[in-house]
């Protein structure tokens, strides 16, 4: 088998479109040799290249129409929000134009007719995007209001906000109408920066939604004379019930354990009642709730 001959350096480690690879004498056989991979028509992408998103972005940025951005669940990945896993895995990239333009109609790209104002784009590492404010209303149809707080949360997060409360209300207030309004306007309701995980964010907007009583969020807690003990993750102050979420990690990483076993034993001392709760948790929500509502009734927690 005949061994594809050595591409100009200005074409092996980035994405380039046919047309500048015919201008540099790059013939047709040589563009469709299996060192290439086409992701988009008049576009190839060296082999060796990995497909990240990022990537894949960069590869249609050559071809992408004036005045287009990169949108919902697109913009959200590249703007680091903690999307939910069937967002992540979508191959196609979402790209959005303004009227009067038509949305592009292209294999491996959803396309989108909005209308966006220059301060609803922003620029991550080269690409155009809507904004934080801007992706998490066009996301409102495809998620729930769980998945919108577990976002909102993130973007207003307190450590490294990516916006405001503000903003993103100004943001729902400029769609007025519309699909997916209903639920921002709840989740925005709902929103807390102090919320330090989405799986958190999760948790709390159940237990809010399910009637219980009102919780705390990372808030710290002292011993007698002032020491800090913890900060658990989501806490009923009225009742002493904590209730933390543990990851893989915490299973995994014996350290960690430790940690996690010697800060509940902390608690304990103080008179609080501790439940850790993990995936599959999250996965029965009945089950779930009824626990919680049994450890609260426990501590004193009635319902009517």
């Amino acid at each position: 088998m005949r061994l594809p001959g050595p591409l100009h350096p200005r074409f092996r480690d980035l994405p380039f479109l046919v047309a500048e690879a015919n201008r540099a004498g790059v013939g047709r056989a040589r563009l469709r040799s299996s060192d290439l991979t086409a992701p988009f028509r008049g576009v190839r992408t060296p082999r060796l290249i990995e497909p990240t998103l990022l990537n894949r972005c960069a590869a249609y940025l050559g071809i992408m129409p004036a005045g287009s951005v990169f949108s919902h669940g697109t913009a959200a990945l590249l703007l680091g929000m903690p999307a939910p896993v069937r967002v992540e895995r979508e191959r196609a990239l979402h790209v959005a134009v303004t009227p009067p333009r038509r949305a592009p109609r292209v294999d491996g790209i959803t396309g989108h007719q909005l209308d966006l104002c220059e301060s609803e784009i922003t620029v991550v590492r080269g690409l155009p995007v809507t904004t934080p404010e801007r992706t998490w209303c066009d996301l409102a149809p495809v998620l729930s209001v769980r998945e919108l707080v577990a976002l909102g949360d993130f973007l207003i997060a307190r450590t490294r906000p990516l916006t405001s409360r503000g903003k993103l209300r100004e943001s729902v207030t400029r769609r007025r109408r519309g699909r997916g309004v209903a639920k921002l306007s709840a989740a925005l309701a709902l929103l807390n920066e102090r919320s330090e995980s989405p799986q958190e964010s999760l948790l709390r907007t159940m237990f809010v939604e399910a009637g219980l009583p009102g919780l705390d969020v990372n808030v710290e807690l002292r011993d007698a004379s002032g020491r800090f003990v913890a900060r658990p993750d989501l806490r009923f102050p009225e009742y002493r019930l904590v209730v933390e979420y543990e990851g893989d990690g915490h299973r995994t990483d014996r350290e960690q354990w430790r940690r996690d076993f010697g800060r509940t034993a902390r608690l304990q001392v103080l008179g609080e009642e501790v439940l850790r709760v993990g995936a599959a948790d999250l996965a029965d929500e009945p089950q779930l709730l009824a626990t919680v509502r049994a450890l609260l009734a426990r501590q004193g927690w009635s319902r009517t």
